[in-house]
């Protein structure tokens, strides 16, 4: 009995030990079967179908566009003095025999001539600065006969007249300093030197007298990295105080570190702020904001990229469900879609190379 009592332990260790070691084997049987990469029989996927649906394709990019007077010489005039009142400021286009400045109190008058007003002509004067002063004054009235290049006494009497008529003291003689000769057309827009105030004091050689463009022009800079989101075509819209102004990009010009200037344009070549650009300040830049419309406002048939393909000829394609080609034409395309013809809405097309 007392050798059966000592066995009975023994075998409970044994048993005990077998479970032991069975619990484990399954244990890790279960680690491997958790930790081994399962093998799956992946069938081969068909591509993805798309339905088509009508769409709008749109997009606009904000930027700012500087607007300004271009400014060339138009000529000289005043006598040595000071300048007691200055009439123009370039907001509106003055006609011939229009008064622009004082100097000393004494009025100086714009006229056409090519010419520069380089002496005083009175009796006796004579060269093309006295026809070009005859012709002036023929124009505004007072000299009905041909310009001869001779100071007359008709010419003496022309002049006496308009000197009445415009407040100058009459004597029939017009001092270098009366009138400025500008070559280009009248009326149009004139400035003084923006250095030039009342009581500044000037020399013999006058005020100087600048014209201003016929328009201001409207230019957008891009950086080298936004060059090519803008169509160099773009409409575009820029904004004003109470005018919105439509146009386009009229051309392109290149500048330094890769940079890209637009240059607006108006309908038909016209002016972008006409009719109202005098809304544009004429002593500086102005900045207004402007949209460059890079997809216009484009409706129809819409697909995703993934859909489009090229044939052998350059043509655009899409595959049918049923494995049909159809052309199509691109419309526009923005952010991964396209806006086309030649295919009808509810049409189910092919993407990612489905079999063509």
């Amino acid at each position: 009995m007392r050798g059966y009592r000592r066995l009975i332990p023994s075998a409970r260790l044994l048993a005990m030990a077998l479970v032991v070691v069975g619990v484990g084997a399954v244990g890790f049987w279960a680690g491997r079967a958790t930790l081994a990469t399962p093998e799956i029989d992946t069938p081969t996927s068909a591509p993805p179908v798309y339905s088509v649906t009508q769409g709008t394709l749109s997009r606009q990019l904000s930027f700012v566009a500087s607007a300004g007077w271009e400014r060339n010489l138009a000529g000289r005039g005043g006598t040595q003095g000071v300048v007691t009142q200055i009439l123009v400021r370039g907001d509106n286009p003055v006609a011939e025999g229009a008064r622009l400045f004082d100097v000393n109190e004494r009025p100086v008058f714009v006229a056409q001539g090519r010419i520069p007003l380089y002496a005083d002509l009175d009796a006796g004067s004579n060269g093309q600065v006295v026809a070009q002063l005859q012709a002036f004054l023929n124009r505004q009235g007072f000299y009905g006969l041909t310009p001869s290049g001779s100071f007359d006494s008709a010419t003496r009497a022309a002049v006496l007249a308009w000197q009445r008529d415009v407040g100058v003291t009459a004597d029939g003689r017009v001092q270098q300093g009366d009138l400025i000769f500008v070559p280009g057309p009248l009326p149009a827009r004139v400035v003084v030197d923006p250095e030039v105030r009342v009581g500044t004091e000037v020399s013999t050689n006058g005020v100087t007298v600048q014209y201003l463009s016929s328009a201001p022009q409207f230019d957008v800079k891009l950086a080298e990295a936004q060059r090519d989101l803008v169509p160099l075509d773009a409409k575009v819209r820029v904004k004003a105080d109470g005018h919105v102004w439509r146009g386009k990009v009229a051309s392109a010009e290149q500048i330094g570190d890769g940079q890209l200037v637009l240059h607006l344009s108006g309908r038909g070549g016209a002016p972008i702020c006409a009719p109202n650009c005098d809304a544009v300040d004429t002593t500086g830049i102005s900045q207004f904001p402007v949209q460059l419309v890079v997809v216009p406002h484009t409706r129809g048939p819409i697909v995703p990229a993934a859909a489009l393909r090229t044939d052998s000829s350059g043509g655009t394609f899409v595959v049918t469900e049923v494995g049909n080609q159809v052309p199509v034409a691109v419309q526009a395309t923005d952010g991964g879609w396209s806006v086309v013809t030649g295919l009808d809405v509810g049409a189910r097309v092919l993407l990612f190379g489905g079999d063509a």
